[in-house]
């Protein structure tokens, strides 16, 4: 007697699916048909065998392909060894249309300074570009912002010392999703605090400038002393020792932190030469 066989999609719901998602398909021998014993499945795919796979149930990853929708057609087919018979290849599953997860890269500078209104700018760079409009869920530290349907989020963020964890999620045109995640850390504007080892002197006495630094979370520091609101020409160190002229000089420090380009101006500090 010549075996029939059915088989059924075990964990789908839906014959379009999105990539990632696992197929589970289930074979039997229908009942009364063939001689039970010995079972040997045959799967296909699109047509072609399924090397490696003779079992009752079949678990795939299908994917799409080249950003595009890609169709499969499963069939199975069963010999019995009790027999020596063979079932007729069953086509009696539904295609499956697997459809493309967008692939998106979230893009935010990663140290940005306090003191900047709209200091963290979030781009969601998406491909293949949606040909329709589509939604951005933004998050902050996993709890929701809001949702978009531009592609670029502006925020205020205060200083903390330890980064914000931003991410974004996006449904494509075929109801696939993906998400992006970016770090960005909000640096605090420097605090800087300058003292002469002197304040009055004479001429040809020598003074040394130094500044000091609050505790902040960046590196990447330059620095700028000044005389008089001029800049001194390579007075660029976090210490400055000169030999200044008769008069009054009123010195002070610049922090520029590249990274973030947070700024810090110190306290001013008057020192007066005497003739």
């Amino acid at each position: 007697a010549v075996p029939e066989v059915t088989a059924e999609y075990a964990n789908l719901d839906a014959t379009s699916i999105c990539d990632g998602r696992t197929v589970v398909i289930s074979a039997s021998v229908v009942a009364g048909t063939g001689v039970t014993g010995g079972e040997i499945y045959t799967w296909y795919r699109n047509d072609e065998v399924i090397e490696g796979v003779n079992g009752p149930v079949l678990i795939d990853n299908p994917m799409s392909v080249d950003n595009e929708p890609m169709v499969y057609h499963y069939a199975v087919s069963v010999r019995q060894a009790a027999s020596g018979c063979e079932s007729e290849i069953s086509h009696g599953l539904d295609n499956i249309t697997v459809n493309p997860n967008p692939t998106i890269a979230l893009v935010a500078d990663p140290i940005v300074c306090v003191a900047e209104e709209g200091n963290v700018v979030l781009t969601a760079n998406v491909f293949p570009t949606p040909v329709t409009e589509v939604s951005y869920l933004w998050f902050e530290d996993n709890d929701t912002i809001t949702t978009t349907s531009a592609n670029t989020l502006t925020l205020t963020k205060p200083y903390r010392d330890y980064p914000y964890s931003f991410s974004v999620m996006l449904v494509n045109d075929y109801g696939c999703q993906s998400i992006a995640e970016a770090q960005v850390s909000v640096n605090d504007t420097p605090v800087v605090n300058i003292t002469a080892t002197e304040y009055n002197i004479c001429v040809g006495g020598e003074i040394t400038l130094s500044a000091t630094l609050n505790d902040w979370n960046a590196d990447m520091l330059t620095f700028q002393w000044s005389d008089n609101g001029q800049e001194i020409p390579g007075a660029t160190m976090l210490h400055y020792t000169v030999v200044p002229t008769e008069g009054t000089h009123n010195y002070t420090l610049t922090v520029n932190q590249l990274t973030s380009g947070c700024v810090g101006s110190s306290n001013t500090v008057e020192v007066v030469v005497n003739p």
